[in-house]
């Protein structure tokens, strides 16, 4: 019996690329083909990389991590390598709902350079948008032995662990977070980094349902993230939901249609599907009035993102949390499941006690139990 390089990968925290280059090299010994794939002994070891530098440098990646917003505020300032394009090409399609495009244009990027990590984390949530959420026990694993590889750099460190905190935010999985990020203690990462720092703690504070820290947060990244990028329009977003949750509807619509006003121009319907369960039909009603065609793009998209990031929450949480449940009935039911009262959660969802009870009683028939206390073994409550 032998392992594919798919598991091998996982193993090793390495891409499958990767793997597949050892056994053609000759370097993984026992390796052979079979029916057009690789297979290599169970008792196969990583070898060495001749590539790896001995120390990492203090500085090895690149300090925004996520490029597209940079080069969205400021197009004339920037002059960008050839690997800095292509990965803000990648982000580009991201953030256009082309996932499988942007992870094939970032294959070749995954292995070495500055740009490595990057890629990385960008590849890794482009596969599980598109559906395929395989890969992301490898590139976790990857990411983690980074980090372990720049314990003595405190910079490389908190960017990779930033990196981590992104895709854990993304899969509503806060235990995985690090703990520095959650906590707002940005000042090891390097100035470059804090706009992407401050998105991340707004969505995991989102997720924890501490909207009035959110307030605080979302307002001051609006004054301090410069331009009118990808990350503005998340925090625009992210207002929205502040003023929903006090129930000052207009300006919760003109927060959404300022998303929007970024948005719309180059086709970025990435952040706009991602916050249409949380914002109770904002979304929709005011891409309605802009471009119908990018609400039908939400939509759909919409469906898909639910599922596929609650299996990477399955993975990083360790638990088998249920698929039964839409997005908007996982987050009733993870409100729930804090012990607070029926009108303190309805209010950090923004919707009516009534409608929130109407909620849970759809969640109790699907998941045929009776109680709140029943709700922890389906959820994972942060």
């Amino acid at each position: 019996m032998g392992i594919t390089c798919g598991q091998a990968a996982q193993r090793w925290g390495i891409s499958r690329r990767r793997v597949q280059m050892y056994c053609r090299d000759g370097r993984v010994p026992g390796a052979c083909k079979s029916g057009g794939q690789w297979l290599l002994p169970d008792s196969a070891t990583k070898p060495q990389d001749p590539r790896r530098e001995p120390a990492p440098r203090p500085t090895a990646y690149w300090p925004q991590l996520l490029l597209l917003d940079s080069a969205m505020a400021s197009p004339a300032d920037m002059s960008w390598t050839q690997a800095q394009s292509r990965q803000i090409e990648a982000e580009l399609l991201y953030m256009q709902g082309s996932y499988q495009e942007a992870a094939r244009h970032l294959e070749e990027a995954l292995e070495t350079g500055p740009g490595c990590l990057s890629a990385l984390t960008l590849h890794a949530a482009a596969l599980v948008s598109s559906g395929d959420a395989g890969g992301f026990p490898a590139a976790w694993n990857r990411l983690s032995a980074m980090g372990q590889a720049h314990a003595n750099h405190p910079q490389s460190l908190c960017l990779v662990e930033l990196a981590q905190g992104l895709l854990a935010v993304s899969a509503y999985a806060l235990d995985s977070c690090p703990p520095w990020l959650l906590a707002g203690s940005l000042a090891p990462l390097p100035p470059e980094a804090l706009p992407l720092a401050m998105y991340v703690r707004a969505k995991a504070l989102h997720a924890q349902g501490r909207l009035e820290a959110l307030a605080g947060l979302a307002d001051t990244a609006l004054c301090l993230i410069p331009g009118e990028g990808v990350l503005k329009a998340y925090m625009h977003l992210m207002h929205a939901h502040v003023a929903l949750y006090h129930h000052q509807f207009q300006q919760a619509e003109a927060s959404v249609h300022r998303a929007i006003d970024i948005c719309l121009p180059q086709g970025l319907v990435s952040p706009l599907a991602e916050t249409i369960p949380s914002l109770l039909g904002l979304v929709e009603r005011c891409l309605k009035a802009r471009s119908p065609q990018m609400l039908q793009q939400a939509v759909l998209l919409h469906r898909q993102l639910a599922t596929a990031w609650l299996k990477v929450h399955n993975f990083l949480a360790r638990k088998q949390l249920t698929l039964l449940l839409t997005r908007r009935e996982y987050q009733v039911a993870l409100a729930a499941s804090t012990g607070q009262s029926n009108q303190r959660c309805a209010l950090q969802l923004g919707m009516s006690t009534g409608t929130f009870k109407g909620h849970l009683e759809v969640i109790y028939q699907k998941l045929q139990i009776s109680s709140r206390k029943s709700l922890k073994d389906f959820v994972q409550s942060d």
